[in-house]
């Protein structure tokens, strides 16, 4: 057995859509109590976040011990070991669930996104983005995440989110600002990997 698949739900800056996280830690627990899945809460700096997931953490204790024991919670309160602390996560992430934020390039590396209700435009036009490349897909209710995601891995479509944003994201974005600022212009790249 390859080990449990893990799932990493980041929320907001500003903590919105806590409650998201809330619901997929009651619907997964189960499975993460079994060892099919684990959880990453990611907090991110916002010390009312990560102390609203660590209640919501006390409580599936009480009801199932062994699936408190699959449940990590990301919260550091500088940016340089915050920043280190997601990084070393996305080592181990096989899903990632977050608003269609900046976050949403990280589908250029392969992972499979899902996306939670977009909050601003900016976000809306990042959801639209990643539905045309295929990289990721709008969650369904949070409540039913044990059954609506199973279905999804059994189907192979979280593969097919993984394939597709890897193949068409662009991973180059830093290479490119960097040519054009060297020489004033930018080579254009047919090739899907160079991009």
């Amino acid at each position: 057995a390859v080990g449990p698949l893990t799932i990493t739900f980041a929320v907001g800056g500003a903590g919105a859509q806590r409650e998201i996280g809330a619901a997929i830690l009651r619907s997964l627990a189960p499975r993460i109590a079994e060892g099919t899945f684990r959880l990453n809460l990611v907090a991110g700096k916002r010390s009312e976040v990560a102390d609203y997931f660590s209640d919501q953490v006390k409580l599936i204790r009480r009801q199932l011990p062994e699936a408190a024991d699959g449940v990590r919670i990301i919260y550091r309160t500088d940016d340089d070991t915050y920043f280190s602390a997601f990084e070393e996560i996305l080592h181990e992430t096989d899903i990632l669930w977050t608003k269609p934020s900046e976050l949403s390039f990280y589908s250029g590396l392969g992972i499979p996104i899902i996306m939670a209700p977009p909050i601003g435009s900016q976000e809306v036009h990042n959801r639209e983005w990643l539905l045309e490349i295929q990289g990721a897909m709008d969650q369904k209710d949070p409540e039913y995440t044990a059954e609506w995601l199973w279905d999804l891995l059994l189907a192979g479509r979280l593969a097919e989110c993984a394939w597709d944003g890897f193949l068409k994201a662009r991973k180059y974005g830093t290479y490119k600002i960097m040519e054009i600022l060297a020489t004033g212009t930018m080579e254009r790249e047919t090739s899907p990997l160079k991009r």
